[in-house]
């Protein structure tokens, strides 16, 4: 497949073996996927014909609009969109985004009361909406009409407005599911200027990328072509002064912004002001015309993202003593934790709960409760659970227990967000325990998941050239399903294991093949967490990019996982639910703890996958391995310290006290 494809579409034998790997597996599925550029008719959306309508007939009576956005990158680019589109076609038109702080999510009864205060004749909400009943009802009743657009699913019923347009509504034939709310807010200019995406494109692809991005939607089909015509736009000389303040910003005014630039260094710095203040003057900054002004207002953004770090740090810090006070959490299949609130906490639990997600590989949620006992939580999920279905099945659940916990949910299948109320004084972990208990059964009901790394290709060394990378980029734009390529390369030896960066907290590898070294990078991972050390042969799966210092233009290596080499995932974990047998070839015995306990003297640097292979074990007894770790760590026999794992001198216990055994069933 790979061959044709190469021959018939005149494109690289690696990037035409990807593809096929990827199910794109023919020369016009290829074709489709690099140069599609299509994009479906937006009044295909429901109730789109009604929302346009009722647009230009605000707009032909002069009534004024006001456009409701949400204070994250997605609703800050759609309020910007939408608002430009608008006053360019004539409205009178203003904007309002929402305070996390003073206002929460979503369109609230105060900004309607507000806005028929103000003159408002029609409200048009973008990235939010699709659950706002009782603001459509205070907007109804005050004389205001509303037009929703939105992409968050909705529940059981829709809010009485003139139009609601989300793709996700049950009702809705749309072909293309997965839209950003900038994408339907994208969808609504192009409808609005008879379906001429490209001048929509031209003006305003840029915001539409942007949005698309940072709300991590899928990059096919439709959001593809959203994304590519972005960058088109952010990387010509059209671009608006506000972006180009944050090319500068992020040192990319000299070469081509990707969709990586915009994940990791754009979308965060447009979002952090939300997260710590008022998001208005990152909207500002997206409408400045003012190449000074921007570059002001981009200083500002910079300033929340030092200070969002340094809240995400403080929220993660809380994490760390709450799971030392509740270890049995960890084991959870949804972890929730629970930390007291302080200024900004708000702003920043959904990055501690996708961190989180990603250390443990499972759905995490962590909410801060204040001292009024009220309490916002931020979930993440990893690919096959829905965090939402899990929030819904706790709502239901709760209510039909009769407990008045859950005030307030909504959001993605990975990324959702919920209110609680708990009493003032009450314990916060005893409190929240029918929530932990609900999202547990929920889970324990369905087919457990496991996160995975999908691997590309393998890769040998002498492979890895600039010119091979440069190829790659035949398949940007990238993002969720449609990832960066990964590589694995086996049989490679560390050579050296050194810490980098202004606080250690980075490591860079140096590793060997049979012919070639090469260098790599483990972000977020110091020296003392990291499980290897000089010597060992490991295999890895990498990404690979392209950087330039002072014109020169090498191969920058990521590390994205690591193994010993000769380990075997697939005998060393399963996904499926635990039977009786399986809880036995978890349950180490007695001789084997023994064996793992001395293994570790006087200390040991590694993990469990690696500690089996060095006692000369099968790669099967990995799980009783780790079973063993954590059992000699609870009865404080050993302790952990990053990667070190060492014997706690003159400590005594006896085996049948740790509670990870017992589960399992080890009688003494």
């Amino acid at each position: 497949a790979a061959r044709r494809i190469a021959d018939e579409c005149d494109i690289p034998g690696a990037i035409a073996f990807i593809l096929a790997g990827r199910g794109i597996d023919t020369p016009e599925k290829a074709r489709e996927f690099l140069e599609s550029e299509d994009m479906s008719d937006p009044f295909l959306l429901k109730d789109m014909d009604v929302a346009v309508a009722r647009i230009d007939a605000a707009i032909d009576n002069g009534e004024k609009i006001l456009i409701y956005g949400d204070y994250d990158a997605d609703g800050i680019t759609s309020t910007a969109l939408l608002y430009s589109f608008l006053l360019d076609m004539g409205a009178d038109v203003d904007f309002r985004l929402p305070s996390r702080f003073n206002d929460g999510y979503g369109l609230n009864a105060a900004a309607c009361e507000d806005a028929a205060r103000d003159g408002i004749r029609l409200v048009v909400t973008v990235d939010n909406g699709i659950s706002a009943f009782e603001a459509a009802d205070k907007l109804r009743e005050l004389g205001v009409d509303l037009v929703v657009t939105d992409h968050h699913e909705p529940g059981d019923r829709l809010p009485q407005a003139v139009a609601v347009v989300d793709p996700f509504r049950p009702d809705d034939e749309s072909p293309f599911k997965p839209l950003a709310g900038v994408g339907v807010a994208l969808k609504l200019a192009a409808a609005m200027a008879d379906c001429d995406y490209d001048t929509v494109f031209e003006t305003y692809g840029d915001l539409a990328a942007i949005g698309t991005i940072a709300d991590v939607m899928p990059c096919v089909g439709e959001n593809r072509t959203i994304v590519r015509r972005g960058l088109d736009l952010i990387n010509s000389d059209a671009v608006r002064p506000g972006v180009e303040a944050v090319r500068k910003a992020i040192g990319r005014s000299d070469c081509g912004v990707t969709s990586s630039d915009v994940g990791f260094l754009i979308a965060p710095r447009i979002n952090a002001v939300g997260r710590v203040d008022e998001p208005t003057p990152a909207l500002r900054l997206l409408l400045s015309e003012d190449p000074d002004e921007a570059e002001a207002l981009v200083a500002s953004l910079v300033a929340a993202n030092d200070k969002r770090k340094t809240g995400e740090n403080a929220v993660l810090a809380l994490v760390a003593d709450f799971l030392k006070l509740h270890r049995s959490v960890r084991y959870d299949p949804v972890i929730l934790i629970s930390v007291p609130a302080f200024e900004n906490s708000m702003g920043v639990v959904g990055l501690a709960a996708a961190r989180l997600c990603e250390r443990f590989g499972r759905p995490c949620a962590v909410v801060c409760v204040d001292e009024n006992g009220e309490g916002r939580g931020s979930c993440r999920s990893i690919d096959g659970f829905s965090i939402y279905s899990a929030l819904e099945y706790a709502s239901n659940k709760l209510k039909k227990n009769g407990i008045e916990l859950l005030t307030a949910y909504g959001g993605h299948e990975q990324a959702a967000g919920f209110s609680v109320k708990i009493p003032p004084d009450a314990d916060r972990f005893d409190s929240l325990a029918p929530l932990r208990d609900a999202f547990n059964e929920y889970a324990s009901d369905r087919e457990p998941v496991l996160p995975f790394v999908e691997i590309d290709s393998t890769l040998r060394p002498e492979k890895i050239t600039v010119d091979m990378v440069d190829s790659l980029y035949l398949l940007e734009p990238f993002g969720k399903d449609n990832m960066l390529p990964l590589f694995e390369i086996d049989g490679v030896e560390l050579t050296s294991v050194n810490p980098i960066g202004k606080e250690k907290n980075h490591t860079k590898l140096s590793l060997i093949g049979q012919t070639m070294s090469f260098e790599a990078l483990a972000f977020g991972t110091s020296v003392d967490a990291f499980p290897f050390v000089r010597g060992d042969k490991v295999d890895v799966v990498v990404s690979l990019d392209i950087n330039v210092f002072n014109g020169r233009r090498s191969v920058s290596v990521k590390l994205v996982d690591i193994r010993p080499s000769g380990g075997d995932d697939q005998a060393m974990f399963s996904g499926a639910e635990l039977s009786p047998r399986e809880t036995a070839a978890l349950l180490p015995d007695r001789a084997l703890v023994a064996s793992v306990y001395r293994g570790i003297a006087p200390q040991y640097t590694g993990n469990a996958e690696k500690l089996t292979l060095a006692l000369g074990l099968d790669p099967s007894l990995t799980g009783k391995v780790r079973v063993a770790l954590d059992a000699l760590t609870e009865l404080g026999l050993i302790v952990k310290e990053g990667a070190s794992i060492k014997p706690v001198s003159g400590a005594r216990a006896e085996l049948s006290g740790s509670p990870t055994l017992i589960k399992l069933g080890f009688t003494s």
